[in-house]
């Protein structure tokens, strides 16, 4: 690779706590490393003043670039819109409330630097916070791994170094509701896997709850793998065998005189419940397609860039 040009992509969401700390601490751990690079912020509609000071801050340098978009798209379409202002060879994605420590910006860079070939490198911590962020940052990954059949490590964070050919490959993708983490896994580049460190968030508490992050499962599912549909016809299937097979028992028995056939509110009710409820799953699932697909036809763009300033790498 000799001497990459880096780009370190921030997503930026009412983090006016940190960014002052986070320049600073970038500014200094990238000029250490010797190489050109930018520092790519994108203000996906902050209503605190994280507009205010990266603003200030992009008139420190040519290196530091700030993209606004219009208002709040979502995580993924701002990484889309760091991606696509980047322009260094190798790619950083952290996030900017100072959990991920710029000091680990070389950690992620040298298995890169020595293996010119590798072209990911994912970051993985000892989390730090209490058993309620583990707990929903478990259920994620193992629900994800499990359903979609891609292996995703324990504990794998935000903070990950690709190549310019990974973020041309992931820009290739035109679906609105790309979920860029599980999206890298599936692409099927050459990766490695360090460990880092991990702060708590400064200024909030982190906004990936459990609901959250099972919404990002069930999205992660429909995009990226086959088991949402195939869950709800095993369902199906299994009820229609086991009702078919019950049925055929209960009509034996009544034919070879052994028992009277059985009667009763609470056997028609439980039959009924359960074949409704295997049925509305069914739709809810078909729904959830639809209006994905209604999405995706409708074609509309997935973030409005207002304003950009600060020129960056050539």
């Amino acid at each position: 690779m000799g001497s990459p040009s880096i780009s370190v992509i921030v997503p930026v969401y009412n983090n006016e706590s940190s960014l002052p700390e986070l320049h600073r601490r970038l500014t200094a751990v990238l000029s250490g490393t010797g190489m050109p690079y930018e520092v790519v912020f994108v203000d996906d509609g902050s209503r605190d003043r994280s507009g205010e000071i990266l603003g200030g801050l992009a008139t420190t340098g040519p290196s530091t670039v700030v993209v606004s978009l219009s208002r709040n798209f979502g995580q993924h379409p701002a990484i889309h819109a760091g991606m696509s202002a980047a322009r260094g060879s190798v790619i950083i994605l952290m996030d900017a409330d100072l959990e991920d420590s710029p000091e680990d910006i070389p950690v992620l860079l040298a298995p890169m630097i020595e293996d010119p070939a590798l072209e990911i490198v994912f970051s993985t911590f000892d989390d730090p916070e209490g058993p309620r962020k583990r707990l929903s940052s478990a259920i994620f990954h193992r629900v994800f791994s499990r359903l979609s059949r891609t292996r995703i490590p324990r504990n794998l964070g935000t903070f990950r170094a690709f190549s310019a050919k990974v973020r041309d490959a992931l820009l290739e993708y035109p679906e609105r509701s790309a979920v860029y983490g599980p999206l890298m896994s599936q692409i099927g580049f050459s990766s490695v896997t360090v460990e880092v460190s991990r702060s708590a968030p400064v200024g909030r508490a982190t906004s990936y709850n459990l609901r959250k992050r099972l919404s990002l499962a069930v999205s992660s599912l429909i995009y990226y793998g086959s088991a949402l549909p195939t869950l709800v016809l095993t369902a199906g299937t299994t009820l229609v065998v086991l009702s078919s097979g019950y049925l055929a028992v209960v009509v034996g028995a009544y034919a070879l005189g052994q028992r009277a056939l059985p009667a009763g509110t609470v056997l028609l009710l439980s039959v009924s419940l359960l074949t409704s409820g295997v049925l509305m799953l069914s739709v809810g699932v078909l729904t959830i397609y639809a209006y994905q697909i209604f999405k995706e036809v409708l074609g509309r763009p997935r973030y409005h860039v207002a304003a950009r300033r600060g020129s960056g790498l050539p």
